[in-house]
């Protein structure tokens, strides 16, 4: 059998439509093997189809299976949720903060936040705002309203006694780092989210001062620009990656021979921070399944065997996904056998 269980190509195909195209790619290259597709993410979107048996939308944002519910922060502070022209510094987390208010008032057993393709930097303060958090610069004045990645230096004093009583929380995050400091930090995933041009110098000295102020830390905090910092080092959540729930969730029962993951950009982020193509990976090599993966682009010096580029080719995103495919075909000896 053939699990394809890829993520998302960010920016271009969703992880349904990459699944798809791989495996009509497979058949159309006459593979008979049994195909099942899985497609996957680990705190981006679509997190809900992993969190949950048979996610309802109630909200932006807001998915509910019985007594659980799940934020999806990628869909209120994700790709497309800011206007245009709007920077990285002056965006905030305030949207995820509202959701999660309308995910509380549903009653849950359990809130899962789920935490990834986000484009906003400000530490998750301005979810905390929403919260009822409070954010006061050096006059006394309340700025928490405004409160965005630009503010962050401004904050002289916090009170978070205001914070709304909080269900059993956790966090699905979809990478492994520090808020400001570290090998792998929220700071080195800003320059991929920030305006072509943007002045984003600042971010680094806002995020410092915001981290001094509270004393939890947790090996979350630079998830979804800091979003995590505000879920798990402040309100508590209990942080898991994402990557490692997504992974242990295929069926590997079914002893699969074959295992094709993928993501647009195969990096070195993916491999520090433990994103999902990895643990799919490392849990194909755990089962005894060859794996392979498609990408769109790779960093060179990534330690993966079997990576398979498409933008090496000609034609539309799906008709470069197909050909790498095709490569894959061409060069495994188990399927030139077939």
């Amino acid at each position: 059998m053939i699990l394809i269980a890829p993520d998302k190509f960010k920016g271009t195909l969703d992880a349904e439509r990459v699944a798809s195209g791989v495996a009509d790619a497979l058949r159309e290259c006459g593979v008979s093997d049994e195909i099942m597709c899985r497609p996957l993410a680990d705190g981006g979107e679509g997190s809900q189809r992993v969190l949950l048996s048979e996610p309802r939308s109630v909200w932006p944002g807001v998915y509910v299976d019985g007594y659980e519910v799940v934020v999806v922060s990628a869909d209120v502070v994700g790709r497309g949720c800011f206007g245009n022209g709007i920077g990285l510094m002056e965006r905030s987390s305030r949207q995820l903060g509202e959701a999660m208010r309308c995910a509380m008032s549903l009653k849950p057993r359990r809130l899962t936040v789920a935490v990834g393709g986000t484009m906003c930097s400000d530490g998750g303060a301005g979810m905390l705002a929403a919260l009822g958090g409070r954010f006061y610069d050096k006059a006394g004045n309340d700025i928490s309203a405004g409160m965005c990645a630009e503010r962050l230096r401004d904050i002289y004093s916090i009170d978070f006694c205001g914070l709304e009583s909080m269900p059993t929380l956790e966090a699905m995050i979809d990478v492994e780092a520090e808020l400001c400091t570290g090998e792998l930090s929220a700071i080195d995933f800003a320059p991929q989210k920030a305006l072509p041009g943007e002045d984003i110098s600042g971010l680094r000295e806002g995020l410092q001062r915001l981290s001094a102020m509270i004393t939890g830390r947790s090996r979350y905090d630079g998830a979804g620009g800091g979003i995590g910092f505000g879920l798990c080092s402040v309100l508590g959540a209990k942080g898991y990656l994402g990557a490692e729930r997504a992974a242990a969730s295929l069926p590997w029962e079914r002893k699969p021979s074959i295992v094709i993951t993928g993501e647009g950009k195969v990096d070195s982020q993916t491999v520090l921070g433990g994103k999902l193509v990895d643990r799919v990976v490392k849990a194909a090599e755990r089962s005894g399944a060859q794996a392979y993966i498609v990408c769109g682009t790779m960093e060179e010096g990534v330690p993966y065997s079997n990576v398979y580029r498409s933008d090496i080719y000609e034609g539309s995103v799906e008709e470069r996904l197909a050909a790498a495919v095709r490569e894959i075909v061409r060069c495994a000896s188990w399927l030139r056998e077939k």
